[in-house]
């Protein structure tokens, strides 16, 4: 019965032809061979006494088998050489990989690897041959790689997993292992074939998504819960401001006030802070030179810092205009400080706060998700005790901390990281135990200060419009009435998106100028503008929200919507709108 090829072969037809010439030559040999021991035989005495017809066959013959011979010997060594090249070639191949590739015997011995794993772990391949596998292998993660090892040999099918190897140095980094058993060997000599890809990179970027889903997430949540403290506190100030315009200075109750209207601007700040957090908070906030701001912040941090702390302070340039508040900077320098005061605690330490500016390039800007372009970066170093490796990603998040109840909220670090980002930065983190954390925060840099407009008040002026208000918050509705109703408007106010539009279809004409919410459980908003222009499309429109967010503003101009009112506000600004709305809805008549 004829020999099969081995599974997953196929016949290689020129070796055949190679030893079928091979046999045709090593039988003509040997005919030869019995031919010459036959005449050999008929005169053992003389041997060489035959016929000169014989002998001179027999002698061409064997002239012919030399030439033969000589002939299967350069195919030889054409055949040699061509094994050699593919050989190298095939070494140049397995060395040069963009993967590592590893041969590891039944009991975990390296046999062979390729140069791109020597290099992954800056080790000569004498030093890896021959040593464990598990060497390289961060201890945590042994476990995981021998049940790896004993699913790839029990299943003997391709197996899969991820851990963390070592370098020679300590440094660790993330790794794929690609396993299957060698079935050319007999089973009690099965050998690994292991491919190892390097997917740090590719962990850092999975650990960056989770980190921006979960900060998306939780800043959905703290934008919610800023946006009834917002509307709340949007009534509270509104009721303080016009009360107080309607009381004299000398009445004992102003002071009440004024602590009230006090409280709740610091009230206000923290709301801003937390949707600045929540990246609801993107108002077009002035450009400004934050040199001469970050010097005055440092100084004042000096002052508050224990003396055995020593600060050092390098600023590199003279000028850096960046779009942010001078109040930002001031908290971002302040919560960095005063965390670094506190890992350096009683027995001190080094405290040094750089300036200067880079250029970043295409792999940081993809990796921060920034532009590229030139940014301002701001170093604080400390040698305090550090952070721990498992707490590195959570820094940022709200509510964590390492300190002791009362001693800290968990909100610094997360409101400065909201800042940051909200204003297209980044901050990087490096901590070591017992030596130290770097922490980086880079802010795009813009090219010239803008102009900054003038504050001043005009003085109210009133009419006697007819003005349809919207809000589901009773408290808005209530104020925001008794304020135009005393500047002579005429107002109706409703707190149902649905019954607004149904009372605007009933008589169109008889408003002058709608001011609605726009957020609002019914319908937004936008919807109820759209639908209000389809009935009137010249009716003046604002909206009231506690978002100063670009998308809406754009959305909101799309639909015809007039002004974007943004809450908190007084009274004063309130009827200034109103009346500058009214004023350019007649012009436009």
């Amino acid at each position: 019965m004829a020999q099969k090829d081995p599974p997953g072969t196929s016949p290689d037809f020129s070796e055949l032809r190679k030893k079928t010439d091979g046999e045709k030559i090593s039988n003509k040999f040997n005919n030869l061979r019995k031919r010459s021991e036959f005449f050999y035989k008929l005169d053992p005495v003389n041997p060489g006494k035959t016929s000169p017809k014989e002998a001179k066959n027999l002698i061409e013959e064997l002239r012919i088998h030399q030439i033969e011979l000589e002939m299967q010997n350069d195919e030889l060594q054409l055949a040699q050489s061509q094994l050699i090249a593919a050989r190298d070639k095939y070494e140049d191949l397995y060395d040069s990989a963009p993967v590592s590739y590893l041969t590891i015997e039944r009991k975990g011995l390296i046999l062979d690897t390729n140069l791109t794993f020597c290099r992954l772990v800056n080790l000569e391949r004498n030093k890896i041959i021959n040593h464990r596998f598990t060497d390289f292998i961060a201890e945590e993660d042994q476990d995981t790689y021998y049940l790896h090892y004993q699913k790839v040999q029990d299943s003997g099918c391709s197996q899969t997993c991820e851990l963390e190897l070592k370098k020679q140095d300590g440094t660790r980094f993330y790794a794929r292992l690609d396993s299957i058993i060698d079935k050319r060997w007999a089973e009690e000599d099965n050998q690994i074939k292991t491919v190892i890809t390097d997917i740090t990179k590719f962990k850092k970027l999975e650990a960056q998504l989770r980190q921006s889903q979960k900060m998306e997430a939780l800043g959905t949540l703290a934008g919610g819960i800023a946006h009834e403290f917002n509307n709340s506190l949007h009534i509270i100030g509104l009721n303080l401001d016009y009360l107080k315009s309607k009381i004299p200075t000398e009445n004992p109750l102003w002071k009440n006030i004024e602590s009230s209207q006090k409280t709740c601007t610091r009230a206000v700040g923290i709301i801003r802070q937390i949707l600045s957090y929540s990246h609801m908070d993107k108002k077009q906030i002035e450009a400004i030179d934050v040199i001469p701001v970050i010097e005055d912040c440092v100084k004042l941090v000096q002052s508050t810092l224990p003396p055995m702390i020593k600060t050092q302070v390098n600023i590199k340039v003279e000028k850096a205009v960046i779009q942010v508040e001078e109040s930002q900077i001031q908290q971002i320098i302040f919560n960095f400080c005063s965390n670094a005061g506190y890992a350096m605690g009683e027995t001190g330490g080094n405290l040094e706060i750089i300036v200067d500016t880079i250029v970043t390039d295409t792999d940081f800007s993809s990796y921060h998700q920034v532009e590229e372009g030139p940014f301002l970066q701001i170093t604080i170093v400390d040698d305090g005790i550090g952070i721990e490796k498992t707490d590195l990603g959570r820094i940022f998040d709200p509510f964590f901390t390492t300190k002791p109840v009362g001693e800290g909220t968990g909100m610094g670090l997360s409101v400065v990281h909201g800042i940051v980002r909200s204003l297209g930065g980044t901050i990087t983190v490096l901590s070591t135990i017992g030596k130290g954390t770097i922490f980086k925060v880079f802010f795009p840099v813009l090219e010239e200060v803008a102009t900054i407009p003038s504050n001043a008040i005009r003085q109210v002026i009133g009419g006697n419009e007819h003005i349809l208000i919207v809000d589901d918050e009773e408290g808005i509705i209530d104020i925001h009435t008794e304020i135009l109703e005393d500047l002579g408007y005429n107002v109706t106010a409703v707190t149902s998106s649905m019954e607004a539009l149904e009372l605007f279809r009933s008589k169109p004409k008889s408003f002058d100028m709608v001011l609605t919410d726009h957020g609002m459980s019914e319908m937004t908003g936008i919807q109820l503008a759209k639908e209000i222009l389809l009935i009137r499309n010249d009716i003046p429109i604002s909206l009231l929200t506690g978002y100063d967010d670009k998308t809406l503003e754009e959305d909101a101009k799309q639909n015809g919507i007039s002004r974007i009112i943004l809450k908190p506000l007084d009274h004063e600004v309130l009827g200034e709108i109103v009346r500058e709305v009214l004023n350019e809805s007649n012009k436009a008549v």
